[in-house]
């Protein structure tokens, strides 16, 4: 496929740019007494449990942060009734914490069975349902100025999630998530395991059918001090989401503009190494201890006199699309690879006068596509071309590349499952455990005022001619041009005169 992408990530760590502490830290400071009061005290946490007509209630006063064991709870119990109170609740089909287990959010919205299946088989039982014979209550330390929370669901069940959970009963749905800076990686698999996850964002407000179902939910936050830039989700009932990442430009002197497109080359360059994608393969990628990282041939073009929003256009290359992954029949290999990219920056001045540029808009083909201020797609893992939220790491997108073909992904929801990049069921493997590597960049100006001309410059092994001009198909060092190669890049129009 004409798409690519590589670089730097670590699947658990949530890092972001330091942040300088400024007049916004009295607005910080507010927020964290204005929602301190709903985590930061001791809470009263009940749950209902049912068998053949009665009822058990188990409720408890507790602090954030502890947990209680009830070691035996007056029988066996094939339903919960209800719970309420920000706890989760681990269910035993054995005394003592012994057996199997299930933990349960908060405010379930309807009577379901005890086992990991309770959700999806409700009302008749089956599949892994059983009796609960003992019970612990965790009240977790829920951070008061993130406030995390995400409500998941299945078969017309509801509950909330204020922490992570490694062996959820299974849940199809993402009904709502809060919070600010909070990530919800959802996983197939029981304690943070399964080939299939997935990342959400604060932001969802209607249900959000994940695609699998869900066993375990990990949360992550970061505490940043400033938030000149919210997420616009689009929606009318949560319109902020999370903080968007932001990044001081430098300090420069003269006038470096080469180009002259008004903006300088050094702010073009720093635009490019701050903002431009980390890209993470598949582990089976090949070579496997050593891929080839794209070459990111771009230009950063201002938008407005103000340089107040900056867009960062351009292709990425490679040298060969090996076919789909070891997943599938197909083969579709082809001689070079070739994909475009776009990211958009506005700028922020801080009542202090400190000056920020964030991420609006990331674009790299139908499934690595993000727009702030428009709604994510609800069918999150259906069809092509719809707003996919990014996974920024500090102020980088994380692109997931799936094996040999370089699709580009926001998450690894396509593992193993039939492309939809592909119109004839071809397996994408899109892991996210293999090598994680940056571009190389390469500015090349405009057509007028240009830095680079042709792809030797680019990679002296590449098959050369100017791209400015022919519209010879990239073939990468392949030297029978348009013969089963990639697109042209100069028919693709990447870059603006």
């Amino acid at each position: 496929m004409k798409n690519p992408m590589a670089s730097q990530i670590y699947a658990d760590y949530f890092p972001i740019r330091k942040l300088r502490i400024t007049a916004f830290l009295s607005i910080f400071a507010f927020y964290l007494y204005a929602v301190s009061d709903a985590f930061a005290v001791n809470a009263t946490c009940s749950m209902v449990l049912g068998e053949s007509g009665s009822s058990k209630t188990v409720s408890i006063t507790i602090a954030p942060g502890a947990s209680q064991t009830f070691a035996t709870i007056g029988g066996a119990w094939s339903f919960v009734r209800s719970n309420t109170g920000p706890c989760h609740f681990t269910l035993y089909n054995s005394a003592n914490k012994k057996g199997k287990h299930v933990t349960y959010g908060s405010n379930i919205s309807e009577r379901v069975r005890v086992g990991t299946d309770g959700f999806i088989n409700k009302s008749s039982g089956g599949g892994d349902t059983w009796r609960a014979r003992s019970l612990e209550i965790r009240y977790p330390n829920i951070s008061p100025v993130e406030a995390c929370s995400i409500q998941v669901g299945g078969n017309g069940i509801s509950m909330d999630v204020y922490d992570s959970i490694p062996d959820l009963p299974l849940s199809a749905f993402v009904r709502t998530t809060k919070g600010r800076n909070c990530q919800y990686t959802l996983h197939s698999g029981d304690s943070y395991n399964g080939e299939r996850y997935k990342y959400a964002f604060p932001g969802i407000d209607s249900d959000f059918r994940v695609g699998y179902n869900v066993r375990s939910i990990k949360i992550s936050s970061w505490t940043q001090t400033e938030c000149p830039i919210q997420e616009n989700t689009g929606s009318p009932t949560i319109p902020l989401g999370r903080c968007l990442p932001v990044a001081t430009p430098p300090i420069i002197s003269g006038n470096q503009d080469v180009d002259e497109d008004g903006l300088d080359d050094r702010i073009e360059d720093w635009v490019a190494r701050t903002f431009s994608p980390i890209f993470i393969f598949d582990s089976q990628q090949a070579p496997k201890n050593n891929p080839e990282a794209p070459k990111l041939l771009y230009q950063v073009l201002p938008l407005d006199a103000n340089h107040n929003k900056l867009r960062l256009q351009g292709a990425l290359l490679w040298t060969e699309d090996l076919g789909y992954g070891p997943s599938s029949d197909c083969g579709n290999s082809h001689h070079g690879d070739y994909s475009g990219l776009t990211i958009e920056v506005t700028r922020t001045v801080t009542a202090s006068g400190v000056v920020y540029y964030s991420p609006v808009l990331v674009d790299l083909w139908h499934h690595a596509h993000w727009e702030n201020g428009k709604p994510w797609n609800t069918s999150w893992s259906e069809g092509k071309g719809h707003n996919r939220g990014f996974r920024f790491i500090g102020t980088h997108p994380a692109v997931f590349i799936s094996a040999h073909k370089h699709h580009t992904y926001t998450d690894t929801g396509w593992n193993h499952q039939d492309s939809p990049y592909s119109d004839y069921g071809c397996n994408d493997d899109v892991d996210g455990a293999g090598r994680e590597l940056y571009a190389s960049y390469f500015n090349v100006g405009n057509k007028a005022h240009r830095f680079i001309n042709d792809f030797s410059t680019v990679d002296l092994n590449f098959y050369n001619y100017n791209f400015w001009t022919n519209d010879k198909e990239f073939c990468g060092n392949w030297p029978l041009i348009n013969f089963n190669c990639s697109g042209t890049v100069l028919k693709e129009k990447p870059f603006t005169d």
